[in-house]
């Protein structure tokens, strides 16, 4: 339809004075004519276009005129949508992509409603990329499960058709990432265990607790927790030692439906289990007392304290790295007692052991 063609209306003689005309169609369902004489098609059908003469003589010439409809090709099923595929993902949104169909100008692209149980149409588009971010309303979370397939159309003047869907594709949003873990610490220390802890990392779910094994000379997982602290007791199943330094750091994990997204790992601490308690003997000697004690493992060195029986409290009385320590000057007939205990610094702290047992002596 629209087809349009122009008629001329030829006025003899030629010298006549008005030589202008009014068209007419018989049938404007089929054909129009305006008053040039173009005649424009709006069905299909016979119409006669009629020229009178405006000069009062009332000639007329006529011209049938017949409209067929135009043939209209078919449109062709397009092929199955080939290659879908996620191209990209992150934690609210997720961009598929596919190869193009044969014969198809358009693509719909469904997602699964599990709250309908029923797939759904998210979008429309022309290229072969969609970038989806909600189905029915809801949007994305991070983690969500999610399903697409995609159904190729081929839309034509008065038909769409439409190809088979796509295979499905299956897609999991991206989790996101904890903060790395700051203040890594050690606040309790006993000779066979160490107390850690941290501050709260954003977005962490658990932490992972790493510590070095001097045996494979590597970094080992010790244990996972949920909470900011952690005691730690082994490392590759080997109990602490007392007075032995120890290298830990903590990595902020965030898990949600399944999926696992690790920081970046903390700094990492130094820390040491405090000494052993040490073994005191004394001896009583002529005006002085004999101190002496075993070495203890990894001890940087010892504290000797004295009672002192008028404040009624033990007093430092000397920091020695020996085993071995005279109190001379005493009063003969007196009686002393002391108790000493081991120490260890690392990296400018200092962790102190048990005190010994107190022993005394009465002086010669």
């Amino acid at each position: 339809m629209d087809q349009t063609t122009t008629l001329v209306a030829t006025v003899e003689p030629t010298i006549a004075e008005n030589k202008e005309v009014t068209w007419t169609s018989s049938n404007t369902a089929v054909a129009i004519v305006d008053e040039f004489g173009k005649v424009t098609a709006t069905g299909a059908g016979t119409a006669v276009i009629k020229a009178i003469a405006k000069d009062g003589s009332k000639v007329s010439e006529s011209i049938a005129v017949t409209v067929t409809e135009k043939a209209v090709a078919p449109v062709e099923t397009p092929s199955v949508v080939e290659g879908l595929k996620v191209a990209s993902k992150t934690e609210t949104s997720v961009t598929l992509s596919w190869t193009a169909a044969k014969n198809a100008t358009g693509y719909d692209v469904y997602a699964y409603n599990t709250a309908t149980k029923r797939y759904v149409k998210v979008t429309t588009v022309t290229k072969t990329t969609a970038i989806i971010n909600k189905i029915a309303g809801q949007a994305f979370t991070e983690g969500g499960k999610y399903q697409f397939f995609v159904r190729a159309f081929n839309q034509g003047t008065n038909t769409t058709v439409y190809a088979q869907d796509s295979a499905v594709v299956e897609v999991q949003t991206t989790v996101k990432k904890p903060a790395v873990v700051t203040g890594l610490k050690a606040t309790t220390q006993t000779t066979s265990t160490i107390k850690l802890s941290w501050n709260k990392a954003k977005d962490a779910t658990a932490y992972e607790v790493y510590g070095y094994d001097k045996e494979t000379k590597k970094y080992v997982k010790v244990t996972t927790v949920t909470a900011t602290t952690a005691t730690v007791s082994k490392i590759a199943g080997t109990k602490l030692a007392s007075g032995t330094t120890y290298k830990f750091y903590v990595v902020a994990t965030r898990t949600v439906n399944g999926v696992k997204v690790s920081a970046a790992k903390s700094s990492v601490l130094s820390a040491v289990t405090t000494p052993a308690k040490v073994a005191l003997t004394v001896k009583a000697g002529k005006k002085q007392a004999t101190l002496s004690w075993k070495k203890v493992t990894g001890a940087s060195g010892y504290q000797v304290y004295k009672y002192n029986a008028t404040t009624k409290k033990y007093e430092k009385l000397k920091t020695t790295s020996s085993t071995i320590l005279k109190d001379t000057k005493q009063k003969t007939g007196s009686t002393v007692k002391y108790k000493v205990r081991a120490y260890k610094k690392v990296n400018g702290t200092t962790v102190f052991g048990a005190f010994s047992t107190a022993k005394s002596a009465k002086i010669k």
